[in-house]
Parts: structure tokens; C-alpha cells; sequence
């Protein structure tokens, strides 16, 4: 199974939905042991580009492929995908539901509690209350123990990372500080001047504060020299290293977003300052829940860790070790795997479909031309053998079928839309097997129309003329299709090597085709 990751990271962005969806991948990585995946892309809005998958996990099975990709993806029009996942503040609702179109199962990332999504896809938002939000969805995984949680959390070495060691500090309270992966507004260095201007007022000593900029921060920092002993400055932490250091840590001054859901995970008492509008609504449903200080700007949060020192928040302390985070996460996302996976799935769930099968035998005029229309959309066309049917050649082919018993096509529809044909060529009754053929009408929106053609075709094969084995070919390059096929329940038998030829430009290239096979259960 491939799992196609669309988001966005970099300057403007943040690296928020990145690390978020990171996190996402390390529990499939875990649920993989099976193993189910053998690919994920990232698609990636944002000028940032993340180091190799090796030194973001721990141990990745090296069958799992990653592919980064940078690029504009809104403008795209997807192909068949098996697993998408997006997580974006700017994709808007007619992407969504054309990429619920075009794969098996489409899982939204949230915490600003969007209006866009469509009815059947899966919505995650660990914040408390999100789901009374959501009305007339069939997967809603909302509230903490939907939390996507680190997976590892290890005794690294951070002096790599580390651009000016600590001083010795073990009797100072540790303050872990951090402000988000790019911090455009440079709350790092406000909150280092401030910490000069009340070096003198407020007990800074007591206190010993490790500031962490993240892998986008743009800023130039500077650290006044009276304050050197009481700052540890790291940069671009793995997130192994991150989670290990803020475990270590009494208390913590961050942002909201993933770094806020992290220190809810170790149980840091934690005093957040809200530094983008997309952050106020969990902000204040975790404050409701008494695990967080909500401060309004950077001296309130000065001086709540003042307060600290004398009276440390025991309550909030307590609250933290009542959470349940994440605790149906993993056997939701394992459930969703296996329904994917499982070759007859999509086959059983479309049992219940009914499909008006139009023989072309009985076509009418205009039927004809939709067959034909449908077959030369350039989406379509591209992946067949011939890349364009002329009338004459439509019209000839229609009327030979007649005296021809090796093949029957159809015309699909569902609810009065055409969905697409199916086809069964050199029927060998005989031998009790067939060749299939299928494709889509580009221009319905709805949904699984590949696998509900499939689906008609291998009943009719099966139940109607009893073929034992059912046989296609595929171009070896269509590996959105070979997917599908294999997720169907077909198996690889084969290759014919330069069996297509294409012409362009006087030139000559050469396809391979794969030969794949399903027998009668």
C-alpha cells in the first residue's frame, strides 16, 4: 500500500503540519511490521525540504520508499491513490472532494475546525470537544485519545545541535522554550530581550531556560553576555532530540501546534503563548481542561514562571496525569490498514450497488458517443494502447461485436450517471477464462468507480459464465492502476517486454506491459 502525504511547510508556513504528519508516519511505520506500506510521498507545499526519513524515525524498514516532492499541488489533478492524507489551512473544499475521488480512503488533519471536508473521508482532531463540531460524518476520530503521539523518545546527544553549551545548572529549575519550527515574529529574540531587561527585577537565576529554534527559523539570534550562563541555545533538533530534551525539563514556555501537543504527551507543565490565529481554538479547549497555562503575551508568561518557583502548579501537574492521549489512535488506524489491504474489501463493500449494465449492442446513438468521448479523454487515453478511436473505427467496432461471442463491453451507470465501461475479451469458455478491461468516465463524481466496474465484471465472469481466472494487461508505467488492481486482489504474473510502441515526434519509445491475474475464490 502507497500513502500519499499532501501538506505544507517552509517560510510562510511554519513546519507545523510537516512534523504533525511525521508523527502520523511513524505509526503507520510501527503498524508496517505486517507489512502493509511500501510507499509514501510527500507532497509538500513550502520551499522546505526535510532530511532523509532514516534520520527522522527510529530504524525505518528499509522496504519503505519515501519520495519527496515540492511543488504547487492544489493545480494537480490526482490519479488513483490508496491512502491520501491531507493537512492544509488553504486547500479548499473542491480539492478535497476530488481527492476523495481519486482514492481509497482520504484522511483530514485539523485543529481550526474546517466546513470543507467531505462526508465519508476521515477527520482527525485530537483537541477536546472538536467533535461536537462535526455533523453527518461517518469517521470522526476527535478528542485526546485521537492525540497522534511520539513514538520514541531517546537519550541523544544534543551538543551536535547545540550552539552554546550550558553552564552547570542540575539545583535551577530546567525551562524548556521553544516558538515553533519557523517563528516569523521572532519571539525568541523578544523573549531573550526581555529576560535582559528584568535580569535584575526578576530571579532569573533560579531558573536555567534551554531555547530550541526550529529547523526554519530565518533570524539572526544574538545573546547578551550576562546572560550566556542562564540560556542553552539549540537549533534544528531531530525530533528524537527534542522530545528527550523537553522530557528533561521542570516546565516549559512554547507555542501552540505540535510543539504544545508534544509537552501535553510528556506531561511538562507547560505556559503557552498563542503566536498565529489557527491556534486559538485548542489553545482555549486545553486551557478549559486545566493541563496548560494560556498566557496573553511574553511578560505574563515571565511571570507566571516566577510564580512557579514558589508555588508550582500542582494542579495543573495532576490534570496532566489524567489525560488519556492517543489511546484509540493506533487500533483506528490499524482497522483502516487492514480494510485496505484485504483483497475482496472493496469488492464485499460494493456488494450492495446496484449498476445498470448497457450492453453495446444495444447502445443508442448517444450513448455511443459518451462511449466514445469517454474513451479519448486525454486522461484516459494516454494509458490505452491505441491513444485515439476515430467514428469510422468506433462505428465498425460496434457493429462487429455482434458476430463476435469472445467479447462483451458494457456502459455502466449508477444513479442515472454513467460511471464508465467494462469489458470481457477472449472469452475462452473452454479453458474458463477471460481477459478484463475497464475505464472510467473522468468527468462523474462519483465515487469508487473503478472498483464498482470491477466489481460488476468479475460477478458476471464468476456467477454468470462460470471462468475460473481472469486475466489483463497493464502498462508498466500506470503504477496508480497496478495498485488498484493488486489492492483488488490481483497478482503480477508477468511481463512483456517493449510490447507497446509509441510514436512522438518521429521518434519511437517502448513500454513494458505487466500481465496480471485473479482466480475464483
Amino acid at each position: 500500500m502507497r500513502i500519499d502525504i499532501f501538506c505544507e511547510s517552509g517560510e510562510g508556513y511554519g513546519l507545523g503540519h510537516f512534523y504533525r504528519s511525521l508523527k502520523l508516519i511513524a505509526i503507520f511505520v510501527k503498524l508496517t511490521k505486517l507489512p502493509y506500506i511500501h510507499a509514501i510521498t510527500l507532497h509538500n507545499r513550502g520551499d522546505y525540504t526535510p532530511p532523509p526519513l532514516h534520520t527522522l524515525l527510529d530504524s525505518p524498514p528499509s522496504h519503505i520508499e519515501l519520495i519527496c516532492k515540492n511543488y504547487e499541488w492544489l493545480s494537480t489533478q490526482p490519479e488513483m491513490l490508496e491512502l491520501a492524507i491531507v493537512d492544509s489551512y488553504e486547500a479548499q473544499e473542491w480539492f478535497y472532494h476530488r481527492l476523495i475521488q481519486h482514492s481509497q480512503a482520504l484522511i483530514c488533519l485539523d485543529d481550526t475546525l474546517r466546513d470543507v471536508y467531505p462526508n465519508d473521508c476521515y477527520i482527525l482532531n485530537p483537541t477536546p470537544d472538536s467533535k461536537s463540531y462535526f455533523k453527518g460524518y461517518s469517521h470522526l476520530w476527535c478528542g485526546e485519545e485521537y492525540m497522534i503521539l511520539p513514538q520514541h523518545i531517546e537519550s541523544k546527544p544534543l551538543e551536535s545541535a547545540q550552539d552554546s553549551k550550558p553552564t552547570a545548572h542540575n539545583q535551577n529549575k530546567q525551562i524548556f522554550v521553544n516558538f515553533g519550527g519557523v517563528d516569523l515574529s521572532n519571539l525568541s529574540q523578544r523573549f531573550i530581550d526581555l529576560l535582559a531587561d528584568l535580569l535584575m527585577s526578576v530571579p532569573v537565576g533560579q531558573c536555567h531556560f534551554h531555547l530550541v529554534l526550529g529547523g526554519g527559523y530565518p533570524h539572526k539570534i544574538a545573546i547578551p553576555k550576562p546572560l550566556e550562563n542562564f540560556i542553552s541555545m539549540y537549533h534544528n533538533l531531530t525530533p528524537s532530540e527534542f522530545l528527550h530534551l523537553a522530557s528533561t525539563c521542570d516546565y516549559a514556555l512554547s507555542a501552540g501546534g505540535g510543539s504544545m501537543l508534544e509537552l501535553l504527551r510528556l506531561k511538562v507543565p507547560s505556559i503557552i503563548v498563542q503566536t498565529v490565529q489557527n491556534q486559538s481554538f485548542h489553545i482555549e479547549q486545553w486551557e478549559k481542561k486545566g493541563v496548560i497555562y494560556h498566557a496573553k503575551d511574553l511578560p505574563s508568561a515571565l511571570s507566571t514562571l516566577e510564580s512557579w518557583q514558589e508555588n508550582p502548579p500542582k494542579i495543573l501537574k495532576q490534570n496532566l496525569k489524567n489525560l488519556n492521549l492517543g489511546s484509540k489512535l493506533e487500533s483506528a488506524l490499524l482497522r483502516l490498514i487492514k480494510n485496505l489491504v484485504k483483497p475482496h474489501s472493496t469488492t464485499q463493500s460494493l456488494a450492495h450497488i446496484k449498476l445498470n449494465a448497457l450492453s453495446f449492442l444495444t447502445l443508442t446513438p448517444t450513448q455511443s458517443q459518451v462511449v466514445l468521448q469517454m474513451r479519448n479523454h486525454p486522461d484516459i487515453a494516454k494509458w490505452m494502447y491505441a491513444t485515439c478511436i476515430t467514428q469510422e473505427s468506433h462505428n465498425a467496432f460496434l457493429a462487429n461485436l455482434a458476430n463476435d461471442n469472445t467479447k462483451r463491453y458494457w456502459l455502466l451507470q449508477e444513479d442515472n450517471e454513467y460511471i464508465g465501461v467494462g469489458s470481457l475479451t477472449r472469452i475462452n469458455l473452454t479453458h474458463r477464462h477471460a481477459f478484463i478491461g475497464i475505464y472510467k468516465n473522468v468527468d462523474s463524481t462519483l465515487s469508487y468507480k473503478g472498483a464498482k466496474i470491477l466489481t460488476f465484471l468479475e460477478s458476471y465472469a464468476f456467477n454468470e459464465l462460470g471462468l475460473h481466472t481472469l486475466h489483463l494487461e497493464v502498462l508498466e508505467h500506470n503504477a496508480q492502476a497496478i495498485a488498484f488492481y493488486k489492492k483488488m486482489g490481483y497478482t503480477q504474473e508477468g511481463i512483456l517486454h517493449d510490447f507497446i510502441r509509441e510514436v512522438k515526434n518521429s521518434k519511437s519509445t517502448y513500454h513494458n506491459v505487466i500481465l496480471m491475474y485473479k482466480e475464483c475464490v
